[in-house]
Order: structure tokens, then C-alpha cells, then sequence
């Protein structure tokens, strides 16, 4: 049995497949920067955190928006956050940043510091050693 939608359907599907390839093959390679050119990107990239201060919000904006593909923020704890930038080119910068909480039971570690605090006032430690000592928990 010769089916007319079948071999019509077949036709179609190569048409598509070649346009597909013609395409493929159209699309502009990246273009390959020469040693100079290189060279004068590197340089200002030595110098922008001077020029950053230079450029207005709204050009900062736009520079980010050239060199960022993404950026992911997940809050791991109550107090914390992890921030992952993906950069054009796909290169990655992960950073764990502390943000403000609003009581000290929100904070991560905070019954160690109270178990702390409270053992240093029983060993007779005046206020500021006490407080020297829970800076150490920022840490």
C-alpha cells in the first residue's frame, strides 16, 4: 500500500532536516581577538575597579548585564545565603554571604554562643571578655 501522507510527511521531515544544517553552517563563528586586542581588554580589566566609580548606575547596570549569564541565590540558613554568579563564557564565582536576622535564636550557632556566654559569666569574665570572646563566632 503506497501512502500518499506518509511519503508527503518524508519530504517534509528532510526539508526540515537540511534547512536545520543550512543554518547550522550560516551561524558566525566567534571572532578570534588578536594578541593587541587581547592585551587591551586585560588591561582594562586591570583598571576597572578604579573606572567602576566613574561609571554612572545605569552604565554599571549595563556592563553587568554583557558579563553576567545568571546569578542563584539559595538561602542555606536562616542567617545565610549562598550566591553563585554565572559568568558569560561559564566560568563561576560561589560566595556565602551573612545577611541580618531579626533575633538571636534566628542565628546559626546561637545556642553554642549562649551555652558560651553563659559558661564565660559563670568563670567570673567581666562583659568585655565575654563579648571578645563571642566576636570569635563570626568567624
Amino acid at each position: 500500500m503506497n501512502n500518499p501522507y506518509g511519503e508527503e510527511a518524508l519530504r517534509a521531515l528532510k526539508q526540515a532536516e537540511e534547512t536545520i544544517i543550512q543554518h547550522q553552517q550560516q551561524i558566525e563563528k566567534p571572532m578570534e581577538l588578536s594578541t593587541e586586542l587581547k592585551a587591551a581588554f586585560s588591561a582594562i580589566g586591570e583598571h576597572l575597579p578604579q573606572l567602576w566609580e566613574q561609571f554612572s548606575s545605569k552604565h554599571q547596570k549595563a556592563l553587568l548585564r554583557c558579563l553576567l549569564d545568571k546569578v542563584v541565590v539559595h538561602r542555606c540558613q536562616r542567617d545565610t545565603l549562598q550566591l553563585r554568579i554565572v559568568w558569560r563564557g561559564g566560568d563561576t564565582t560561589s560566595q556565602t554571604i551573612p545577611i541580618p536576622v531579626n533575633s538571636l535564636a534566628e542565628l546559626s550557632g546561637s545556642q553554642e554562643m549562649e551555652r558560651s556566654l553563659l559558661e564565660q559569666s559563670q568563670k567570673g569574665k567581666s562583659d568585655e571578655e565575654i563579648s571578645a570572646h563571642l566576636g570569635n563566632f563570626d568567624d
